[in-house]
């Protein structure tokens, strides 16, 4: 395994590994994605803890065991090699994202976004989201106040990753600030 010095202009992340698999050099990847079967699809993938220090790798083989992945890279051939990969994300080409659907609300990168009422009468900033068991929450600053919106479907009606903006359903009650006199 060794760094590649020349990768694509830019990645976009798909995975992070969890931890090691077995003692033949398997990892546990927690997919990003809404399909992990694409995973077998992609025979070589980018690994690393940010985009600008990664190490090409080639996919020897995918398992699926429910809702989790298993990945055996070439060259990766003990527990010990797959243990030194614990907490890194695997990335693929932007170019190869058209197959890639990102799950919303797993991704850093929506965080700075404009978030915008689908009636556009309230607009505001994401500035964090929190993961729970559930569903993640965005945590937005709209009108000078902290909104807490689930990161479901019946919520998020779309995210534009290239105009950055986050369009949000106007439900009763969830822009309402509440006095507490």
């Amino acid at each position: 395994m060794e760094t590649h010095e020349q990768t694509p202009a830019s990645l976009i992340a798909i995975g992070k590994i969890v931890r090691s698999h077995g003692i033949r050099g398997g990892v546990r990847i927690y997919t990003l994605t809404e399909n992990t079967d694409q995973f077998s699809s992609f025979t070589q993938v980018y690994v690393g803890l940010n985009e600008a220090n990664v190490t090409e790798m080639n996919i020897d083989r995918t398992t699926h065991n429910r809702n989790q992945l298993t990945a055996y890279f070439v060259g990766c051939e003990t527990r010990n090699d797959a243990d030194a990969l614990v907490g890194q994300f695997v990335f693929v080409p932007e170019s190869m994202s058209l197959s890639v659907t990102k799950k919303p609300g797993n991704s850093d990168d929506l965080i700075g976004m404009q978030v915008v009422s689908d009636d556009r009468l309230r607009s505001g900033v994401l500035r964090d989201i929190w993961n729970y068991p559930a569903n993640d929450v965005y945590v937005a600053m709209i009108d000078g106040k902290e909104v807490l919106i689930p990161a479901v479907p019946d919520f998020i009606l779309e995210i534009d990753r290239v105009e950055r903006v986050l369009i949000v359903k106007s439900i009763p009650g969830l822009f309402e600030v509440h006095d507490e006199n």
